[in-house]
C-alpha cells in the first residue's frame, strides 16, 4: 500500500492516507479534529516518490480499482 502524508488545514496535525484517495473527488477526513476538507486545501501534501498503485476493497467481493497488469 502506498501512502501520502498531510497536515490537516484546520488543526495542523499530521496523519496519512492511502494514495488511491488522491485520484478520487472525495473529501478527506481528519481523525483528530473530525473536519472534512478537499485535497486542494492541504498545504503540506507529501506523496510517494515512486509510482505505485493500490487496490481498494469496498466489500469482500468488489474491487474499486485494479492496476494494469505489467508485462515482464
Amino acid at each position: 500500500m502506498d501512502i501520502f502524508n498531510l497536515n490537516c488545514p484546520k488543526c495542523s496535525k499530521e496523519y496519512y492516507g492511502d494514495v488511491s484517495l488522491l485520484s478520487l473527488e472525495v473529501e478527506l477526513h481528519c481523525p483528530f479534529c473530525g473536519s472534512y476538507f478537499r485535497k486542494q486545501e492541504v498545504k503540506n501534501l507529501i506523496t510517494p516518490g515512486r509510482k505505485g498503485s493500490s487496490i481498494v476493497r469496498l466489500n469482500s467481493d468488489k474491487t474499486f480499482y485494479r492496476p494494469k497488469e505489467t508485462k515482464r
